[in-house]
Protein backbone atom coordinates (compact mmCIF):
# COMPACT_ATOMS: atom_id res chain seq x y z
CA UNK A 1 0.00 0.00 0.00
CA UNK A 2 1.60 3.38 -1.14
CA UNK A 3 1.52 6.23 1.64
CA UNK A 4 -1.45 8.15 0.12
CA UNK A 5 -3.52 4.82 0.24
CA UNK A 6 -2.71 4.69 3.66
CA UNK A 7 -3.48 8.66 4.35
CA UNK A 8 -6.69 7.60 2.83
CA UNK A 9 -7.42 4.76 5.24
CA UNK A 10 -6.70 6.61 8.63
CA UNK A 11 -8.90 9.00 7.24
CA UNK A 12 -11.85 7.32 6.95
CA UNK A 13 -11.39 5.29 10.16
CA UNK A 14 -11.50 8.57 12.19
CA UNK A 15 -14.50 9.52 10.43
CA UNK A 16 -15.81 6.26 11.50
CA UNK A 17 -14.45 6.66 15.00
CA UNK A 18 -16.22 10.24 14.77
CA UNK A 19 -19.51 9.34 13.32
CA UNK A 20 -18.64 11.52 10.27
CA UNK A 21 -17.41 14.47 12.96
CA UNK A 22 -14.23 16.08 13.23
CA UNK A 23 -11.98 13.37 15.63
CA UNK A 24 -10.29 16.10 17.17
CA UNK A 25 -11.31 18.55 20.15
CA UNK A 26 -10.52 22.35 19.68
CA UNK A 27 -7.69 23.89 21.71
CA UNK A 28 -10.02 25.42 24.16
CA UNK A 29 -12.42 22.16 24.79
CA UNK A 30 -8.81 20.18 25.09
CA UNK A 31 -7.62 23.10 27.96
CA UNK A 32 -11.14 23.24 29.38
CA UNK A 33 -10.86 19.23 29.80
CA UNK A 34 -7.58 18.88 31.04
CA UNK A 35 -8.02 21.85 33.99
CA UNK A 36 -11.02 20.17 34.89
CA UNK A 37 -9.37 16.37 35.40
CA UNK A 38 -6.72 18.80 37.66
CA UNK A 39 -9.10 20.20 39.59
CA UNK A 40 -10.45 16.68 40.51
CA UNK A 41 -7.57 15.23 41.11
CA UNK A 42 -6.24 18.13 42.85
CA UNK A 43 -9.67 18.45 44.87
CA UNK A 44 -9.01 14.39 45.57
CA UNK A 45 -5.51 14.94 47.07
CA UNK A 46 -6.43 17.03 48.68
CA UNK A 47 -9.48 15.54 50.84
CA UNK A 48 -7.39 12.15 51.23
CA UNK A 49 -4.67 14.36 53.01
CA UNK A 50 -7.03 15.73 55.31
CA UNK A 51 -7.04 14.09 58.79
CA UNK A 52 -10.04 13.02 59.77
CA UNK A 53 -11.83 14.89 62.45
CA UNK A 54 -12.74 12.27 65.55
CA UNK A 55 -15.32 13.60 68.14
CA UNK A 56 -16.09 11.80 70.99
CA UNK A 57 -19.11 11.59 73.37
CA UNK A 58 -21.03 9.27 75.48
CA UNK A 59 -23.16 7.96 72.76
CA UNK A 60 -21.03 8.16 69.78
CA UNK A 61 -17.58 8.55 68.03
CA UNK A 62 -18.08 10.59 64.88
CA UNK A 63 -15.62 9.99 62.71
CA UNK A 64 -15.88 13.01 60.17
CA UNK A 65 -14.60 13.26 56.30
CA UNK A 66 -14.23 10.91 53.58
CA UNK A 67 -15.07 7.44 54.25
CA UNK A 68 -16.25 8.87 58.09
CA UNK A 69 -18.52 7.07 59.90
CA UNK A 70 -20.52 7.17 63.29
CA UNK A 71 -19.67 4.19 66.13
CA UNK A 72 -22.23 4.14 69.11
CA UNK A 73 -20.31 3.60 72.20
CA UNK A 74 -22.25 1.02 73.25
CA UNK A 75 -21.31 -1.12 70.23
CA UNK A 76 -17.55 -0.53 71.36
CA UNK A 77 -16.07 -4.03 72.43
CA UNK A 78 -12.74 -4.00 72.76
CA UNK A 79 -10.11 -0.40 72.60
CA UNK A 80 -6.22 -0.59 72.54
CA UNK A 81 -3.35 1.70 71.35
CA UNK A 82 -0.36 0.59 69.13
CA UNK A 83 2.92 1.26 68.59
CA UNK A 84 3.22 -0.64 65.21
CA UNK A 85 -0.17 -1.05 62.75
CA UNK A 86 -0.76 -4.78 61.99
CA UNK A 87 0.48 -5.65 58.27
CA UNK A 88 -1.53 -4.35 55.86
CA UNK A 89 -2.87 -7.07 52.87
CA UNK A 90 -4.71 -4.66 50.54
CA UNK A 91 -6.52 -1.65 49.92
CA UNK A 92 -10.61 -2.61 49.43
CA UNK A 93 -11.76 0.74 48.54
CA UNK A 94 -10.14 4.01 49.74
CA UNK A 95 -6.89 5.86 49.54
CA UNK A 96 -3.69 4.86 50.04
CA UNK A 97 -1.78 8.15 49.01
CA UNK A 98 2.10 8.27 50.69
CA UNK A 99 1.43 8.63 54.38
CA UNK A 100 -2.02 8.61 54.81
CA UNK A 101 -4.41 5.73 54.54
CA UNK A 102 -8.12 6.19 54.72
CA UNK A 103 -10.95 3.58 53.56
CA UNK A 104 -11.75 -0.08 53.43
CA UNK A 105 -8.69 -2.16 53.65
CA UNK A 106 -7.80 -5.97 54.54
CA UNK A 107 -5.62 -7.06 57.12
CA UNK A 108 -2.82 -9.62 55.94
CA UNK A 109 -4.76 -11.84 58.77
CA UNK A 110 -7.62 -11.51 56.52
CA UNK A 111 -9.41 -9.48 58.46
CA UNK A 112 -11.53 -6.32 56.92
CA UNK A 113 -11.09 -3.25 58.94
CA UNK A 114 -11.54 0.97 58.10
CA UNK A 115 -8.76 2.86 58.75
CA UNK A 116 -7.95 6.83 58.98
CA UNK A 117 -4.55 7.18 59.76
CA UNK A 118 -1.12 8.94 59.02
CA UNK A 119 1.08 6.13 58.83
CA UNK A 120 4.71 7.80 59.80
CA UNK A 121 2.98 9.46 63.18
CA UNK A 122 2.63 6.07 65.81
CA UNK A 123 0.67 5.37 68.35
CA UNK A 124 -2.74 3.92 66.36
CA UNK A 125 -5.99 3.59 68.00
CA UNK A 126 -7.62 0.16 67.45
CA UNK A 127 -11.35 -0.27 68.34
CA UNK A 128 -13.24 -2.94 67.71
CA UNK A 129 -17.30 -2.95 67.80
CA UNK A 130 -19.49 -6.36 67.38
CA UNK A 131 -18.94 -5.96 63.31
CA UNK A 132 -16.05 -3.90 62.58
CA UNK A 133 -12.60 -2.88 63.34
CA UNK A 134 -10.97 0.46 63.17
CA UNK A 135 -7.90 1.85 63.19
CA UNK A 136 -7.26 6.18 63.54
CA UNK A 137 -4.46 8.73 65.02
CA UNK A 138 -4.42 12.10 65.43
CA UNK A 139 -1.80 14.80 64.20
CA UNK A 140 0.24 13.96 67.00
CA UNK A 141 1.42 11.40 69.49
CA UNK A 142 -0.34 13.83 72.66
CA UNK A 143 -3.27 14.46 70.52
CA UNK A 144 -4.05 10.43 69.87
CA UNK A 145 -3.15 9.49 73.57
CA UNK A 146 -6.13 12.17 74.54
CA UNK A 147 -8.42 10.43 71.92
CA UNK A 148 -7.47 7.25 73.71
CA UNK A 149 -8.27 7.97 77.33
CA UNK A 150 -11.66 10.06 76.19
CA UNK A 151 -12.50 6.52 74.81
CA UNK A 152 -11.66 4.50 77.28
CA UNK A 153 -13.51 6.99 79.51
CA UNK A 154 -16.78 6.21 77.53
CA UNK A 155 -16.27 2.38 77.86
CA UNK A 156 -15.81 3.37 81.76
CA UNK A 157 -19.14 5.21 81.91
CA UNK A 158 -20.81 2.33 79.82
CA UNK A 159 -19.55 -0.83 81.13
CA UNK A 160 -18.87 0.55 84.53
Amino acid sequence: MDREGFNSMVRLNLVRIGKGKKANLSPKAQWVTVSIITVFVLAFFILISIPAAIEVNEENIKISGLYGDRIPTSDIVSVDILEKMPPIRKRLNGSDAGRYLKGHFMLKNEEKCKIFIRRDLPPFIELRTKDNLYYFNMRNSEDTRTLFEAIKQTRKEKFG
